[in-house]
């Protein structure tokens, strides 16, 4: 991630010029890069069933269903982090698997 390039000012860029990112960009790319990882690689690992769990905490990560991680024993408490730039991540699709 390149971070944007700050002009003087009265200068325009060149059309072939890189600009490089804002925060906000840099933010959503880091975040679907972790959520991409997490589940390819949780669910490439797996069978059926290893699949099944990883969608069912990744969804209860997503909505903040901190009684369902309990249910699985998986973590006692977690804190749901905003994103701070002011972009958002897609939602992932509600019927299926994550992973599919």
């Amino acid at each position: 991630c390149k971070p944007t390039v700050e002009l003087p000012e009265g200068q325009e860029p060149d059309e072939d010029q890189d600009m490089g990112q804002s925060f906000a960009d840099r933010e959503i790319v880091i975040i679907q890069l972790f959520w991409f990882t997490m589940l390819w690689t949780c669910g490439a690992c797996t069978d059926y069933e290893g699949r099944l769990f990883v969608c069912d905490i990744a969804r209860g990560c997503i909505d903040n269903k901190k009684d369902l991680m309990k249910k699985f024993n998986f973590i006692t408490d977690f804190a749901k982090t905003e994103i701070t730039g002011g972009g958002s991540i897609s939602q992932p699709p509600r019927k299926g698997l994550i992973h599919d």
